[in-house]
């Protein structure tokens, strides 16, 4: 039950991915279908469990429980001493490639984990473009953000920032040691963003009746109630153990621990401020930004 428990976290970081990747809701057909997103979400949480189960069973079989939990105990630090020589690199491709000697599907494998590489890629970019040009609309950023380009229909401006701030991301990474460790509170930042949007769900019912009634999902009652409490509820119990379970890496308690803390602490900070510079600066024009989303329809 222990063990079972201790890798929650990380099952429940590899599943959110599949229902981050269907929440880019214009870019879905038929987005505005109740039914057809609950069922893109829970289906691509349960088709991605299911391939993991199976990639868990097929690895056992392979190469044994004790090596597995050997490669997996290394990777995510709970042992002092290295048990293999990959270090800090991502086990489980590696260990396929080493253990299969059919060169196509070594090639295979490695295609594989590139494409994983571009749609996490592709994914960053559809998600946090569409966010700018909501924060340029709803004049947190400068309007040229939300701009679409004529012949592309694509907001090109958004993408550009974008990819410019990326790249001193990655410059960082390659030329400060310690940038890695600074970073690690990606883990948390991203499961924090469900836990609130599951929060959010839960007390949707209650700030906005008139809009919740009006909505597909009225029919159903209460269950969006529960849903979203549950989710906040197990949710946060993960987004959690990031913080307070040492081996998962942003704990307090792990020497150094506060750097990863202190940064996403700095970034939710410094986007607060930010949000409450822009409101009082518009706010002196004359413009309510809030009023916004005031009254939501509910499309």
């Amino acid at each position: 039950m222990l063990a079972t428990l201790g890798v929650a976290p990380i099952a429940w970081m590899s599943i959110q991915w599949s229902t981050y990747s269907v929440e880019q809701g214009s870019e879905i057909k038929n987005a505005d279908s109740f039914n057809n997103q609950f069922w893109i979400l829970v289906g691509s949480l349960w088709f991605t469990g299911i391939l993991l189960a199976l990639q868990g069973y097929f690895f056992q079989k392979a190469v044994g429980q004790q090596f597995l939990v050997a490669a997996s105990a290394e990777y995510w630090p709970y042992t002092e001493v290295a048990t293999y020589t990959l270090g800090d690199i991502q086990p489980f491709p590696s260990i396929l490639v080493m253990a299969i000697s059919s060169p196509i599907i070594i090639i295979l494998i490695g295609i594989g984990y590139m494409a994983n590489s571009f749609q996490v890629t592709c994914n960053c970019y559809i998600g946090m473009t569409r966010n700018m040009v909501a924060m340029a609309l709803d004049r947190t950023l400068p309007e040229w953000v939300s701009r679409v380009h004529p012949r592309l229909h694509t907001p090109v401006n958004a993408h550009l920032a974008y990819f410019i701030g990326s790249i001193f991301w990655i410059l960082a990474y390659n030329l400060i040691p310690v940038w890695g460790t600074w970073t690690l509170g990606v883990s948390f930042a991203c499961g924090y963003v469900f836990v609130l949007s599951a929060l959010s769900a839960a007390l949707f019912p209650y700030k906005a009746p008139s809009i919740f009634q009006a909505s597909p999902g009225a029919k159903y009652g209460k269950l969006v109630v529960w849903v979203g409490t549950i989710g906040f509820i197990f949710g946060g119990a993960m987004v959690l153990s990031f913080i307070f379970v040492k081996p998962l890496g942003l704990s307090f308690i792990t020497p150094g621990g506060w750097k990863p803390a202190l940064l996403v602490i700095l970034i939710i900070l410094g986007s607060y401020f930010w949000y409450v510079g822009t409101k009082a600066y518009h706010a002196k024009r004359g413009i309510d930004i809030t009023l916004a989303f005031k009254e939501i329809p509910p499309e």
